[in-house]
């Protein structure tokens, strides 16, 4: 199966639940046959479902000036930490409290 397929069906339940999604363009990818190239057929639609069809850099600038606007708020916030080419865990910079 095809990565875009799984992708689009997610976007599809998460579009019906209410929520806005964006779509990583390159991180997702689909398969080339003779009748057609799979993934551009993909582009196709997410760009007609989703709110927004981002690049792997666009996706990080947007994270990492939201994160600058969270700075402000240590108090209140759990703190998203992204690891580069890993797992995306969440911690509390030291100092901030958990209540």
């Amino acid at each position: 199966m095809s990565s875009n397929l799984c992708v689009e069906s997610h976007l599809r339940e998460l579009l019906e639940q209410g929520f806005e999604v964006v779509i990583v363009s390159n991180a997702a990818a689909g398969a080339k046959i003779p009748e057609g190239d799979g993934y551009a057929a993909a582009l196709v639609n997410y760009r007609m479902l989703a709110n927004a069809v981002w690049s792997t850099q666009e996706a990080l600038q947007v994270i990492e000036q939201r994160l600058a606007i969270a700075a402000m708020y240590t108090d209140t916030c759990l703190w998203p930490r992204i690891m580069l080419g890993g797992a995306t865990t969440i911690t509390r910079p030291q100092g901030v409290r958990s209540d």
